[in-house]
């Protein structure tokens, strides 16, 4: 498995988090070309209110500084959605950083990709959900190749 599965199984194999975000993990590569809207966003059983849930981007890599070790260092972005209010946000926050603060993940693609939290945003919303509340949530990455 690469490490970008790896990642996923982690976050979906979670069952607190998985009871907090009951709409599921999206990857950022695999959403349509205009992104996350009101008609693919999971849906409560009313059909109208959005489902807690998160978007997984990997953001650039560059190999300045460890270089000599066929390393590459980058970030990991988790966007995290609710209908209203940032409680369920941040319960999901905490979890994230519960479990993957200082993780290492060993995959068929790479020998060592290690997490470390690095940010949480305030709060904000996504106009292209119906300004449904988010926040994102930043990891550094360092990442050597097999």
């Amino acid at each position: 498995m690469t490490f970008q599965s790896d990642l996923m199984t982690a976050l979906t194999s979670d069952s607190i988090l998985s009871a907090i975000l009951t709409g599921g993990w999206f990857d950022g590569e695999n959403l349509p070309r205009e992104g996350m809207t009101l008609s693919n966003a999971p849906k409560q059983a009313d059909g109208v209110s959005i489902k807690p849930f998160g978007v997984i981007r990997r953001r650039g890599m560059n190999d300045e500084g460890i270089r000599d070790l066929n390393a590459e260092r980058g970030s990991v972005e988790f966007y995290i959605y609710a209908h209203k209010g940032y409680a369920t946000i941040e319960q999901a926050i905490s979890r994230l950083k519960g479990i993957l603060n200082e993780r290492n993940f060993v995959s068929s693609d790479a020998s060592t990709a290690f997490l470390r939290f690095a940010f949480a945003s305030g709060e904000l919303v996504a106009e292209e959900l119906a300004s449904a509340p988010f926040k994102f949530v930043r990891f550094n990455l360092i990442l050597r190749r097999k």
